[in-house]
């Protein structure tokens, strides 16, 4: 269902039309009688950064045509004088 507001209503009623949005209904805010701006709900960005590019290419790996080792070098001595 589609909801006309008037700009004024919807600066009077702004957080219960974003609810309204939010809940699937169609806002539309007019100026004048005529529509002017569509209220709707944001869908977020998929991730892009190197973590989930890694993770993307890991799975687009063939099972069993990876193998993993352990890097055993130690990472150094460590001082923990607390004087």
């Amino acid at each position: 269902m589609t909801k006309l507001v008037k700009v004024q209503d919807a600066k009077a009623n702004l957080s219960q039309l974003i609810r309204e949005a939010e809940a699937g209904e169609t806002v539309i805010v007019t100026r004048h009688g005529k529509p002017t701006v569509r209220l709707a709900v944001v869908e977020p960005e998929p991730e892009t950064g190197p973590v989930r590019m890694a993770i993307e290419a890991f799975r687009n790996v063939p099972k069993g045509d990876i193998e993993f080792e352990r890097d055993r070098t130690p990472w150094g001595e460590m001082d923990l004088d607390f004087d």
